[in-house]
């Protein structure tokens, strides 16, 4: 209703208007407002729909980002060996990685996932097996309860047994809380430990009778964690609450990230671990092989390896781990940072070592044997019996020293011993053995199998 200005119309003399002439030239002056009013109303729907085209590219970028963060987070959870799983509040399975989907398959009846796959229950599947008397089962179930109930629940593992009818196994299970936009999640994880339990329960029945050497290695390690601010919350609970020590470093091997588990296996805080080298607390002589492993990777000549190094605590005290270590690969495969997996097997190695340490200082006479007879490894104590140095021996078969009437029930015998699995030790046999010099010796021969 203001006045803007004025609507003049020239002549070449005076004239007085008339009516009419003063109300069409209103209604001239009132069109030319119209269009003013037009134009900017034009342009207000211009800058509106370029201000909506901008928020919808923003958006379709953040759903990118989104997306590619978890992807990222999924096949990162899918590099690691532990079988992992999330639950929601009323404890259905809404995330498990591929170490859990594979367990799952070989284990579970006909070949299928289902029961323990995405969509399932797992509080009913702990219920169950509780109500059939595991008594695992129903510790598990409550521990899940506790987590979802508590927020600050402050995260619980324990040990079990889960054997097959033909395998031994052992896990550790480890239940943290999970809050994730304001509604309760669990994280299930579960830890293969049935090497070290072997190793602990040989040295613990006899320490006169040899280990099979524990040579467990870790999945291999892929991708890296990264992931918006949903997505990185679940990441960062489950880097910070794994049961194994977690490291992210870059292409020029500078650690990025630690978890808590590696700051007190070697004795450093976050802030003091973060920006240094991770050659600077390896052992000098391991630093080779990790380089030429490395390298390796990084060409894509390998995914990842798995390798036992000694790293260098803060007390100035050198640690045996086992480093599983893996490239972390953008949408084009290309290499931008590693992720390494540490657990301490310094406990394993001593068990290993005292073991060693019997089969070399043993009195007794030790050769380990291939079904065939073909001698694979002597002690020193053998050496001596037979004359022979244990580098000679080691390319023998056994049964050139056995007494050609003792070498048929000695071969029946080691026969049975391979094909029957639940035989673990059979009677001591006497049996007359030649020695270099050619003369044979009564010898109490006893067989135990350790593979």
């Amino acid at each position: 209703g203001h006045n803007v200005g004025t609507l003049c119309v020239l002549d070449k003399q005076p004239r007085k208007l008339t009516d009419l002439q003063i109300t069409a030239l209103e209604a001239l002056a009132h069109n030319v407002v119209v269009q003013f009013e037009l134009r900017r109303a034009l342009m207000e729907s211009e800058n509106a729909r370029k201000t909506l085209a901008a928020e919808i590219e923003q958006r379709e970028k953040l759903q990118k980002a989104q997306q590619r963060s978890e992807q990222f987070m999924h096949r990162s959870l899918d590099a690691i060996p532990d079988h992992i799983s999330i639950v929601d509040g009323i404890g259905e399975i809404v995330y498990v990685n591929r170490a859990w989907l594979e367990f799952a398959l070989l284990n579970s009846a006909q070949g299928r996932a289902s029961s323990l796959g995405v969509g399932s229950n797992y509080l009913e599947v702990c219920d169950h097996s509780s109500a059939q008397g595991n008594d695992d089962g129903r510790i598990i179930g409550d521990t899940i309860r506790a987590a979802l109930k508590d927020p600050d629940f402050a995260g619980e593992k324990f040990e079990y047994a889960c054997h097959s009818p033909t395998k031994q196994r052992w896990f550790i299970a480890s239940v943290a809380a999970l809050i994730v936009n304001e509604q309760p999640f669990a994280v299930i994880s579960h830890h293969n430990v049935t090497a070290r339990k072997l190793a602990e329960i040989e040295i613990k029945n006899s320490n006169k009778t040899l280990d099979a050497r524990v040579n467990t290695r870790t999945d291999e390690l892929n991708n890296a964690y990264s992931a918006l601010r949903a997505s990185e919350e679940k990441h960062r609970a489950l880097f910070e609450n794994s049961t194994v020590g977690c490291t992210v470093a870059n292409l020029e091997g500078v650690f990025v990230d630690v978890n808590p588990v590696v700051c007190s296996f070697l004795g450093y805080s976050r802030q003091d671990l973060i920006g240094k080298p991770i050659a600077s607390v390896l052992h000098s002589d391991d630093l080779r092989e990790v380089n030429e492993l490395r390298t390796d990777m990084l060409a894509e000549r390998s995914s990842g390896f798995v390798c036992d190094v000694r790293m260098l605590r803060s007390d100035g005290l050198y640690v045996w781990a086992r480093a599983s270590v893996a490239a972390i690969r953008d949408k084009r495969g290309k290499p931008v940072q590693t992720m390494v997996l540490i657990q301490d097997v310094s406990k394993q190695r001593a068990a290993e070592q005292e073991r060693d340490q019997v089969f070399e200082r043993s009195v007794d006479m030790i050769v380990i044997i291939k079904p065939d007879g073909q001698v694979v490894e002597s002690n020193p104590a053998a050496s001596r019996v037979f004359g022979y140095p244990n580098s000679k021996l080691q390319r023998m078969n056994i049964a050139k020293f056995i007494h050609p009437e003792d070498l048929a029930r000695t071969q029946y015998a080691l026969t049975a011993m391979s094909l029957n699995e639940g035989s673990e030790m059979l009677p001591v046999l006497e049996i007359r053995m030649r020695v270099k010099s050619g003369e044979y010796r009564a010898v109490p021969y006893m067989k135990k199998k350790i593979i």
